[in-house]
């Protein structure tokens, strides 16, 4: 009877035993599907251990064409008519280049003349005669004086001159100034040779070109502050990934 008994318990162990090779070899494994018919959004994955790429900075660049201005001998090309600016009355104004003229002038009005410890001194008021309201009155000393039978109409005349500081385009210079009468100019500014000589050409057939030098300065340095904004978001993207 024992016999029998351990007979019967080792075939059943062995049916047990193949049936569970079974189940691991031959069954077939449950593999879950979609149903048809249904999107789903794209599965997200996440990475681990590298740098994040941050977006390039919004920056609005300027993509107007602007002409660069023609150059001899390293001098700009300038118009028989520009826009200059006078730093000491603050002001921009017309002026006419005048080859032909040996020194520049400066339409005033209400000029007087006056001593100040012992130097002779002036006091004038700019003549804007586009607003009359922009006219500013200055009080300089005098450096010099300049007959000009052209312009002041008498050979006898000496107008006194001052020192004015004058920005065309990208020249700044100082330069004398004779103050004459508003109505002897057409434009309030008249540069002559004092100013032009070694510092521009003339091209007496163009009028305010030398505006475009200044705009082709103003571009660049929108490019270089593009360029330090993209660098500045570089170095705050490192900082982040750090």
């Amino acid at each position: 009877m024992t016999r029998h008994s351990n007979t019967w318990i080792m075939t059943t162990c062995l049916l047990l035993m193949t049936g569970c090779l079974y189940d691991q070899n031959t069954a077939p494994h449950y593999s879950p599907s979609r149903p048809s018919g249904l999107t789903f959004p794209p599965e997200k994955t996440h990475i681990v251990g590298t740098s994040q790429v941050c977006p390039p900075p919004d920056v609005k660049t300027h993509t107007a064409t602007i002409e660069t201005p023609a150059t001899i001998n390293g001098l700009p090309v300038i118009g028989c008519v520009e826009t200059v600016f006078l730093h000491a009355a603050r002001q921009t104004l017309d002026a006419q280049i005048d080859t032909g003229s040996t020194v520049s002038f400066l339409a005033a009005d209400h000029i007087v003349e006056f001593d100040r410890d012992g130097s002779r001194w002036v006091r004038f008021q700019i003549s804007n005669q586009m607003d009359a309201k922009q006219s500013q009155a200055l009080t300089l000393p005098v450096s010099n004086r300049s007959r000009s039978p052209r312009h002041s109409g008498s050979r006898n005349t000496a107008n006194p001159s001052v020192r004015l500081k004058v920005t065309l385009g990208d020249i700044d210079l100082l330069t004398n100034f004779t103050l004459i009468d508003s109505k002897q100019l057409t434009f309030p500014v008249l540069l002559g040779r004092n100013f032009l000589k070694g510092n521009a050409i003339v091209d007496s057939s163009k009028t305010h070109i030398a505006k475009r030098l200044r705009a082709v300065t103003e571009r660049a340095d929108n490019t270089a502050l593009s360029q330090s904004l993209m660098m500045y978001q570089d170095l705050l993207c490192a900082c982040k990934n750090d």
